[in-house]
């Protein structure tokens, strides 16, 4: 801890953010793990699920199991760390079987299921999360359910609402481009809903958990002083996350004439 201070407060050596344990996913990352060639030392290891991700597989497992019965989508998970994979197959009679396939070294997979106001808001943090959805459409409308648009909520699934949107726009208040529309105002009701209280109840503590430590981890920074490398703080993963959408849509429009997002001095977009 000593020498961490000396290097950061006397040095003025940016805080890097902790690596991921070694995996397929994590050697994509922006700060991938060093391979032990001479196998000196010790790897990262991965840290057991804990009652919060625990929780959240179970509800999460049961919403999709119905899910995939509905629309005849199956769902595959593959967990590229030492979790067992998620397999839910639709009993379908077409040639043509319908697959949503998921490769994730997230530990807080669930969680964040759980935590992301809609299908779409998940798909487009996904990348940054060492997530990959192959088709991003077929999750969505597995995800989605139009009977959540009805706003029956009860009082703990409102609170758990207003605690999620807190969340959202904690986030975007660290975004120097704003949300597009699609993503902001988003349906009161999740899409992963439970008809037990104490689910319910579950949800909502595993949500404020997250928003909470995320606020406190802000603060208790921006009270020590302490400096992340510019643009890898944990409070702007969102606007890491939409300049990769701008940057994506850019590709799709083409391409030798447009290059990579950058903003303004309002703060909006501009397509140098």
């Amino acid at each position: 801890m000593y020498q961490a201070y000396r290097l950061h407060y006397e040095k003025r050596l940016a805080v890097y953010p902790r690596p991921e344990p070694s995996s397929e996913a994590a050697k994509e990352a922006w700060n991938p793990p060093q391979d032990d060639v001479e196998g000196l030392g010790l790897p990262i290891a991965w840290q057991s699920p804990g009652w919060s991700e625990r929780t959240a597989r179970r509800i999460v497992e049961t919403f999709c199991r119905s899910r995939v019965a509905q629309t005849g989508i199956s769902l595959h998970i593959e967990f590229l760390d030492q979790r067992e994979n998620l397999v839910l197959s639709a009993q379908s009679s077409s040639s043509e079987k319908q697959v949503c396939p998921i490769k994730t070294a997230d530990p807080k997979f669930f969680s964040h299921l759980l935590i992301s106001p809609s299908p779409r808001h998940f798909a487009i943090l996904s990348p940054e999360r060492l997530t990959t959805i192959e088709d991003p459409e077929s999750f969505i409308h597995l995800m989605e359910s139009f009977e959540n648009s009805v706003p029956d909520l009860s009082k703990v699934e409102r609170m758990t609402s207003k605690t999620r949107e807190r969340f959202f726009l904690f986030f975007m208040a660290h975004s120097a481009l704003p949300a597009t529309p699609d993503l902001f105002p988003f349906d009161k009701k999740h899409f992963i809903t439970s008809s037990s209280r104490a689910d319910q109840l579950r949800i909502m503590i595993i949500v404020s958990l997250a928003y909470f430590a995320d606020v406190a981890e802000e603060r208790i920074m921006g009270l020590l002083g302490a400096t992340f490398v510019e643009g890898r703080e944990p409070w702007k993963l969102w606007e890491r996350a939409l300049k990769r959408q701008w940057v994506d849509q850019a590709e799709k429009w083409n391409t030798d004439e447009w290059t990579a997002v950058e903003k303004d001095f309002m703060g909006s977009i501009r397509l140098a």
